[in-house]
């Protein structure tokens, strides 16, 4: 059985490449939202947008996990 880790990276893994990179830059390493966007050359706002996208289909796929349980 797969351990708690281990479905949240595969969460993460399935991510489209620049919403994982914005989530990974915001809660891992704590970059501000100014900061990502200067990183990845996209406004900041884009990057709260890709943010709250890349959260709701993590949270999506828990609730689909714990409804199975």
């Amino acid at each position: 059985k797969p351990t708690t880790k281990q479905v949240i990276d595969q969460m993460v893994s399935s991510l489209p490449p620049l919403q994982k990179s914005i989530l990974l830059l915001r809660d891992l390493e704590g970059y501000s939202y100014e900061e990502i966007g200067d990183l990845l050359s996209i406004p900041s706002a884009q990057v709260k947008v890709y943010l709250f996208r890349a959260r709701l289909k993590i949270k999506k796929q828990l609730k689909g996990i714990f409804e199975l349980a």
